[in-house]
This record gives C-alpha cells, structure tokens and sequence, in this order.
C-alpha cells in the first residue's frame, strides 16, 4: 500500500501496469523462477540477494543489464560484477531478542551465539529454514563463520545443540516473528531478523522510549544482506523491465521502499528512513570470512548438512 502511489508513477509514465506476486518468501520465489526459467511468470524478480545470488546465475535465469542509475550506487553494494542483478537495498540479519521475554523467564540478554545451546535457554530460540528463507540462510552462514567447519565443535555441532534445546524452525520470516516471537504474543524471545527491527519497534511504539527489542551484534554474528532485482530471461517486456529496475533505483522509490519495508536504500541520492540511521551496525559481520566465492562453491552442500543435523537429527559428522 504504502509503494501504491511511487508504483502509480511508474505506470503512468510508461503506460504500463505493475503486478506484484508474491508466492512466498525469498528463496521460494527463485526456486519457482528457476523452475520457470525460459519461459518466466514475471519479468522481473526482487529480493535474490548476495548469499543467494549463486543459485540464479548458476541456473542462467537472469539477463545482464548495467542500469545508468548505479552511478548512484557505491561500489560496497554492486556485489555482481556480471550485472545480472542490481541492488537495491541492504541491512544486516541478526538475532532480535525481546527484552521482556526474557526478563520473565528470569534470563539475562544473550551475550554469545553460544548462550542460546545452553540448557538456561532452551525453547527461547525461533529461526527460518535457510533452505525457503533469506534471514534463515544469513544466519546459519554466520553460524558456519562462527564456528566453522574443522574441529571438535563446527557449526553443525552447535545446530544439533540448538536442535536438543527446543528450538523451532519456520519456513518464512513473518510467522517467526509475527507469530512465534514474544514480542508479537508467541512464546519465544529470540528471533532471527534484521538490525533494523529494534529501531522500527522503537520508533512505531514510543520514540521517546527505549525499544524493546534489541540486536546480537557480536563479531561474526550477522550477515549482511543486499537485496537486488533482477530482469528474468524470456520476458516479453525487455525494455519496460529494463526501465523498471531504473525506476527501483531513483531517489522517489528509494525513499519510500526503505521505510515500508524496513531496509537501507543503496542509492545516495535517497532519503534513508529514521530507523537507518539509528539501527546498531557490527563491527565484524560474517560476510568477511564467507565471501559470495566461498557460498557459491559450499552452499549446497551446507544446506544439505543443515537438513540432516536439524530436520533428520542426524550427529553431525566431521
């Protein structure tokens, strides 16, 4: 609703009407385009971003294309050198703990990525299957960053410890954290979302007071996320989706695409929302051991590990 009237310029401008599908989270959305690849559904895909990324140009899904609006755009956001996405947006996916949660089980915020295997939290923890959803894959790549693969404890031991402490894992973003998270009357105070959710929560309650929810921000403990747009193979609308994903880069749908979906606007030119500049940023995100090379040549094979460990309670294996 809130994109109604910058999409409404767009179409009247090129004499065109925008439809938005929206058949899932992130990752479900590329899965369905691969599927679709040729032969595509839409003209355009949102939301494939520098983790996930690998999977589309290794399908061959996208068509390259160097918008003139990514003069704009600071090289830290342009991840794709072949162009076959653009950026548009960026935030860092973290834990969100809920302040009061916690304070009623009589728990201390979590320090550590570590405190949430222990036996004082269990049944605190909600995640997203990195397999359907882009918070769930940045956070179990910033538990394979912490950890990592050698060793008596790898990241695969800590989900199996997550796993026996109760924890629950959902397909998409939004029922973890509008349904499970306390916060939003679900039963777990510890979520996995995004640094820009306490400032929001803080901001739409009372900006006067503190928010109520905060951001595990520890070295190696986030991910940083760039969301982008990508123009899909086989469409029929070439020079229109050409001039859409322009359009995503302008300063108008900048402005206003960061404050309804809570994210940072790559373009310098935008107006970043309040929460941007107030949201706490890590000193050291998992993105520095775990480039977009290393996720492309593992990605499949962690998901696979994750699956065993956490979905068949397999004992990881070294």
């Amino acid at each position: 609703e809130a994109l109604a009237p910058v999409l409404a310029e767009f179409e009247a401008a090129n004499n065109a009407r925008v439809e938005i599908f929206q058949p899932g989270d992130s990752l479900q959305i590329l899965n369905r385009a691969i599927l679709e690849k040729g032969n595509p559904s839409a003209d355009v895909l949102f939301g494939v971003d520098n983790a996930t990324v690998v999977r589309g140009l290794a399908a061959g899904i996208f068509l390259p294309y160097q918008s003139r609006e990514l003069a704009n755009v600071p090289a830290q956001f342009q991840f794709d050198p072949s162009d076959s996405v653009t950026p548009v947006d960026y935030g860092y996916i973290a834990l969100n703990y809920h302040q009061e949660g916690l304070a009623q089980r009589g728990l201390p915020p979590p320090q550590s990525l570590s405190d949430l295997a222990q036996p004082e939290y269990r049944g605190t923890l909600v995640v997203e299957d990195p397999r359907t959803s882009t918070p769930g894959l940045g956070f179990m790549l910033a538990t394979i960053a912490t950890f990592g693969e050698e060793g008596p404890y790898t990241w695969r031991h800590y989900w199996r410890d997550l796993r026996q402490n109760d924890l629950v894992v959902t397909e998409s973003w939004s029922p973890a954290y509008f349904s499970e998270f306390s916060l939003y009357g679900g039963d777990r105070p510890v979520v996995v979302s995004y640094n820009t959710s306490p400032p929001y929560e803080g901001l739409t309650r009372d900006p006067l007071a503190p928010s109520p929810t905060q951001a595990l921000l520890v070295d190696l403990a986030s991910f940083a996320q760039i969301e982008s747009v990508g123009i899909l193979a086989g469409t029929q609308q070439l020079a229109l989706a050409q001039r859409f994903v322009d359009f995503m880069l302008s300063k108008e749908f900048q402005t206003v695409f960061s404050a309804a979906n809570v994210v940072c606007p790559v373009s310098i030119l935008a107006t970043p929302a309040p929460f941007c500049a107030t949201a706490s940023v890590p000193q050291v995100a998992a993105n520095a051991v775990l480039d977009t090379a290393r996720i492309a040549a593992n990605l499949d094979r962690w998901l696979d590990q994750w699956f065993s460990v956490v979905i068949k309670g397999e004992e990881p294996s070294n």
